[in-house]
């Protein structure tokens, strides 16, 4: 599941990938190539170092894409960790909303590096400020869990501390990417903070079709209360 999902996010890659930043456009266009097609000759080890090579010369894209290829093929590149996820850092602080947003995921999971929801949010925010929807979507499901987190202890400081509707805005861009994660936090919102029953469900139903564990429980809690208010009004 962890590779497929970076498999599919490193494709969105391709799309933006035109030529290399530095002077060598041939070279990043044959180590992408080389990825794509797979031929007879493909070996993980050489997918990596054709990006590795380009990454050490300062190409941004080629840092983002090492990390990618060691991600797809952790077991058999397990000794190009640390350096891997180096270049990630680097094309994150040089700026790159997808090298962002792939290591404001990493931190969030604590994969590779210690797990710090504070810093992650950060470099979450970053991408998204930069148009990124799965850092948006990311970002606002982690303030969401806050939200709630404060919401139990404190209503008062949490609705002080915390504006739903910055965490709305993150997550709006949740049923376009079909992330399921995502529409259940923006469904909880929409319930929690502005009581709209029937657009909560509709997003619950979105999400257990999406295969959310949790959708078909939330809708039920929702329900009940949703009834228990209707009969006091």
């Amino acid at each position: 599941m962890r590779c497929f999902l970076f498999f599919v996010l490193s494709i969105m890659i391709y799309s933006n990938l035109v030529k290399a930043d530095d002077a060598a456009p041939n070279l990043l266009n044959d180590a992408l190539s080389y990825y794509e097609n797979r031929g007879a000759d493909f070996s993980e080890i050489k997918a990596y170092e054709k990006f590795s090579n380009l990454a050490k010369l300062g190409d941004i894209k080629s840092k983002v894409m090492s990390f990618l290829v060691f991600y797809e093929f952790t077991d058999s590149l397990s000794e190009k960790a640390h350096e891997s996820v180096n270049y990630l850092i680097e094309a994150a602080r040089y700026g790159d909303h997808e090298a962002q947003y792939f290591l404001g995921f990493i931190i969030n999971h604590g994969l590779f590096v210690r797990h710090d929801i504070e810093i992650a949010n950060k470099w979450l925010k970053s991408s998204a400020d930069q148009g990124n929807r799965q850092a948006s979507v990311l970002l606002g499901v982690n303030l969401t869990t806050k939200f709630l987190n404060e919401l139990s202890h404190d209503s008062e400081g949490a609705l002080a501390t915390m504006d739903s509707q910055v965490i709305l805005g993150y997550l709006r861009h949740a049923e376009d990417i079909n992330n399921a994660d995502g529409i259940l936090a923006l469904a909880t919102i929409i319930f929690v903070k502005e009581r709209n029953f029937t657009e909560a469900k509709r997003l619950l139903l979105k999400a257990d079709k999406l295969g959310q564990d949790l959708a078909k429980e939330f809708l039920k809690d929702f329900e009940e209360q949703y009834r228990l208010e209707s009969k006091v009004k």
